[in-house]
């Protein structure tokens, strides 16, 4: 290491002079001879070149090496050559950013695979021209950059420059003298910290590292639909395995400079809940490359990074991907592209959620961003994405073809084959015919015949498919001896058990030595990944290992293709399960207590071991398992909802409901968005226990998912069911049953006529202590004028329940109620055309810089948003009700991201974006209906009659509204329907419930 030996500073200076080292900060002078670090400098020739030349000298004061193209490539030499070897001998990469390095084509673009594949991607880059300026490609998407741009700021060599270099030359000197190169601090690298990205690039290396030749049809036909068919929002192409597909994504991550970036997903590495590690993955490269986006992200990350595990994959994406990109400027962006490559294999328990997830969210990307996905045709894939008009490749269709003739014919000249040109032209017509289009297949034979495994004469050998391939491959390992292959047996069934099983527990159950490990597994050659992961606190890397090809994993447990090999996953998990068993510990390990192998063991079966109980489908082992496990329930408890339907679940029932953690386990599983578990859970308590049994807390839980659900009536029977067993009396002396009281009627005015519900809530107000029941009562009060009394259009009603829960709050410091109140007032100012007012009012409870606190100070957002509409101010109503939909979706107010969004919707009338209203609002519309909501529903279709009367009316969408609102009651949306042909957007006023 390049430091002083007293003091460990890396600010050293080398004295001709004295032919002596000095260090500048302890004054220790030392003529021992400091460790050569050799450094590879890649660059573009351009203006930038007199201050990497710069860096390159004091780095050589200092008895470093740097290997750098323009003095150490002499003429007429080889140059791809000697920078391959450049960067192989290099102890690490610097790569120099500008325009001009990574344009395409360039040395450059070709230096960074090289490092990338040979050199174990240990290459930092250095910012030489300003971020916004320089597009690096996208599989450098998780490297932070140290930021020189500002060199030329300052006037090159002037004090002021020198005081500016000193402090950046510090930072490099600082990376480069770690045992080998670390990421350079900085945003990305605190965006990882919260994030926690599944960054693993070896699939897109190890392709890179393959030749690439062809594919200029299918580059042309991607380039052409990203530059001339605008309207389509996702590029789709299937292939079957071995087409080549995922090879042409590696290198249209590298090479295309249109690539934003792109993401493998791989069915063996991927974990237990694909759709949110690919999603954290895409957020973060997404991040390295577009500096406004990743402020945006950073900053709510900071605020909302603790609820990121509780999200489910499709607010995930909204909240990481969708919302950032949406809240940045797009003029004048130039159209790029994210690409996502094998989307099959991001299938879990035999659903891709992913897809779904990204099927409903091609839309709502911004115009410049497009979706590249590559996918096998499976029946899933091509359900989800049929609206899309798919590509296919076709192997066996001309062009493919074509493709892989040239790779045999190139790879074979680079294997320098000697045969005679009629025995060559045979050999290659006999591969074509053999291949059927199908890299995969063609790269597997030339592995084994530059490997010796095939003989490249004996024609009849070549393996008919890519199955075939697999088994003789095993055969001429194996035989037919057993006993040569029991041990790879006994290894391949817990790789294909456990996706990326640690290499630890491999040896721990069958009793070898890592090495005896290694070497087998070494024996399959490219058949098998090797990864190491470094975890925080342990000085080991955790290694692992996982299947290349899923063909590979298809066949290994597939009995009828493979009998004589075949892998049972079954007796793997087994094997697995009993170990599992054994090591199991009480106490769950939190991962940031982990801090040996030992650790990482047991924090891994507990967190894998009931997968293992499910597959297996040991329902009475695992009731056991969860029924002698006291403490804690989470994450065991978790599964309780997946036994089978049929199974007797008293046993488990009975000991959730007499735990001591029941509240608070159910009060995670509220947080994590569990509907579905909770649901399931609390109504088979119901059914055992009774309704009247239930504890209030997990009542109130179970009601919430299912109004969260949007399943209003199937609540509001809960609320009676449980209230029928109390008098009006008790109801109106106990907070928790008044509450409820309240509850039911507010979830009722969402599917039941509101008079009704308006003589209800007057009937409990009268019996309601105002004394002893502040809260609740204001509630009461509140529900009753600035909903009930709003929706019917009794607007005199509206005004004197308003005020009167206004003053209520101000006099009993009922701080929510005060704000909830107080938007209500600023309706009916708006109401009546008193925008001004409105205004004034409206700046006491909040502003666009107002620090969202509080779920009804998002509400004030809505009205604020509406004031500014009605006064023509579009550029500040638009930033209201963009704030509103973000800020309730992260705090899960599903009704209210659709609010903001008619919010929206009216703001592209008035201002002729007919096609973008019209897209927000068929967004809207899907939300509504997907809860339910009868009141969105309403106000979502006067807003496309007002957008497009004559085409609405002819599909009676005007009649179909009018009688809903007369049903319901809802009074105001009526008067706007009876008006609806004089009316514009302008006059129309949006009510946020």
């Amino acid at each position: 290491m390049n430091s002083c030996p007293k003091c460990k500073s890396v600010n050293i200076m080398y004295s001709k002079k004295r032919n002596l080292y000095i260090c500048e900060d302890c004054g220790n002078c030392f003529n021992e001879k400091l460790e050569t670090k050799k450094i590879f400098f890649s660059y573009g020739h351009d203006n930038n070149a007199v201050f990497v030349m710069r860096i390159k000298q004091d780095l050589e004061k200092l008895g470093y090496s740097v290997w750098i193209d323009k003095s150490n490539i002499k003429a007429g030499e080889e140059w791809r050559a000697k920078i391959t070897l450049g960067i192989i001998e290099a102890q690490g990469v610097i790569l120099f950013l500008s325009k001009h390095s990574v344009r395409d084509p360039g040395v450059c673009l070709d230096e960074i695979r090289i490092a990338l594949t040979e050199n174990h991607g240990n290459i930092r880059t250095v910012l030489l021209e300003p971020e916004k300026e320089v597009s690096p490609p996208g599989s450098l998407s998780d490297i932070q950059w140290l930021d020189m741009s500002e060199w030329v700021t300052y006037a090159y060599g002037s004090a002021e420059w020198e005081q500016w270099y000193a402090s950046k030359f510090k930072q490099l000197l600082e990376i480069i003298n770690t045992d080998d190169f670390q990421s350079f601090k900085g945003e990305i690298e605190d965006i990882d910290k919260y994030l926690l990205p599944t960054i693993c690039d070896l699939k897109e290396i190890s392709l890179l590292k393959k030749d690439f030749i062809g594919r200029k049809w299918l580059i042309s036909l991607l380039e052409n639909w990203r530059l001339n068919n605008l309207e389509s929002r996702a590029f789709i192409l299937y292939g079957e395995s071995g087409s080549g597909k995922s090879c042409f994504m590696a290198n249209q991550i590298h090479y295309n400079t249109n690539v934003i970036c792109g993401v493998f997903c791989e069915w063996n590495k991927i974990g237990n809940n694909p759709a949110n590690t690919v999603t954290r993955t895409i957020a973060h490269k997404l991040a390295t490359k577009l500096p406004d986006y990743r402020k945006l992200l950073l900053k709510r990350l900071k605020i909302y990074a603790e609820k990121l595990d509780s999200m489910s994959c499709k607010e995930l994406f909204d909240f990481l991907i969708l919302q950032p990109l949406s809240s940045i400027i797009d003029g004048g962006r130039e159209r790029k592209l994210l690409l996502i490559d094998g989307l099959d294999e991001a299938e879990y328990r035999g659903r891709n959620e992913f897809a779904q997830v990204l099927a409903d969210s091609i839309d709502r990307f911004p115009k410049w961003i497009s979706l590249v996905i590559t996918s096998r045709p499976e029946s899933e894939i091509v359900s989800i994405f049929a609206r899309f008009k798919p590509y296919t490749i076709e192997t066996k269709g001309a062009d493919n073809t074509s493709d892989v003739h040239r790779y045999l014919i190139g790879s074979f000249e680079k294997m320098q084959i000697s045969l005679s040109k009629e025995k060559y032209d045979e050999m290659i017509e006999v591969l074509d015919n053999k291949c059927h289009g199908n890299f995969l297949y063609a790269s597997l034979l030339i592995e084994a015949i530059s490997q010796g495994d095939l003989d490249i004469y004996d024609f009849e050998a070549y393996p008919s498919s890519i199955d075939s391939f697999y088994e003789q491959n095993f055969r001429r390992k194996y035989g037919n001896n057993e006993n040569n292959f029991s041990k790879m047996r006994d290894i391949l069934e817990l790789i294909v058990a456990e996706n990326r099983l640690p290499s630890s527990i491999i040896c721990q159950i069958l009793g070898i030595s890592y090495a005896e490990l290694n070497r087998k597994i070494m024996s399959l050659g490219s058949m098998i990944n090797i990864e190491q992961t470094y975890i925080a606190g342990i000085s080991e890397p955790i290694i692992t290992y996982s299947f290349a090809h899923k063909s590979f994993a298809e066949w290994l447990t597939d009995y009828k293709k493979n009998y004589a090999y075949f892998i049972d996953k079954c007796a793997g998990v087994r094997k697995l399960l009993n170990y599992y068993k054994k090591v199991l510990v009480k106490e769950l390990i939190p991962i940031e207590s982990i801090c040996s192998i030992y650790d990482y063991n047991n924090y891994f079966v507990q967190t894998h071991i009931i997968n293992a109980y499910i597959y297996l489908g040991q329902w009475n082992d695992l009731e056991k398992f969860l029924l002698e496990n006291d403490t804690p329930l989470f994450p065991y408890w978790c599964c309780v909802n997946l036994f089978p339907a049929t199974w007797e679940k008293s046993k488990l029932v009975d000991r959730l409901w007499h735990d001591i953690n029941l509240e608070e386990f159910f009060e995670m599983q509220q947080r994590r968005s569990e509907r579905k578990f909770v649901e399931a859970v609390v109504g088979w308590m119901i059914e055992r226990f009774g309704m009247d049994k239930l504890k209030t807390k997990v009542f109130n839980i179970y009601t919430d998912m299912i109004h969260i659900g949007g399943n209003y009536p199937k609540a509001v029977s809960l609320y009676a069911d449980f209230l029928n067993n109390f008098t009006k009396e008790e109801i109106v002396k106990n907070k928790d049953y008044l509450m409820m009281a309240i509850r039911k009627i507010h979830n009722s005015m969402f599917f039941l006529p509101v008079q009704g519900l308006i003589e209800e809530a007057k009937e409990l107000e009268k019996n309601v202590s105002q004394k002893f029941f502040k809260k609740e009562y204001n509630e009461l009060i509140f529900l009753l004028g600035g909903n009930l009394a709003i929706l019917n259009g009794d607007m005199a009603l509206a005004e004197e329940y308003v005020n009167k829960s206004y003053k209520f709050a101000l006099e009993n410091s009922l701080a929510d109620y005060e704000v909830r109140s107080a938007r209500k007032i600023i309706d009916l100012f708006c109401y009546k055309k008193d925008y001004l007012q409105a205004l004034n009012f409206s700046k006491k409870y909040i502003s666009l810089d107002a620090n969202i606190e509080s779920r009804y100070e998002i509400y004030l957002l809505g009205a604020l948003g509406e004031i500014y509409r009605h006064l023509e101010d579009y550029e500040q109503s638009d930033s209201c009700f963009k704030m509103m939909r973000r800020v309730a979706y992260e705090r899960g107010i599903t009704g209210w991201i659709a609010h903001a969004m008619l919010g929206e919707a009216a703001i592209r009338i008035e201002k002729g974006r007919f096609n973008r209203a019209k897209e927000i609002l068929e967004e809207a519309k899907k939300i509504y209906n997907s809860i339910n909501q009868l009141w969105g529903q309403i106000n979502a279709g006067i807003i496309e009659l007002l957008l497009d009367k004559e085409s609405c009316e002819s599909k009676n969408l005007y009649r179909d509204l009018l009688c809903l609102s007369k049903k319901m009651q809802y009074g105001y949306c009526k008067q706007c329907l009876n008006n609806i042909k004089n009316m514009t957007i302008k006059e129309f006023h949006l009510y946020f419930l």
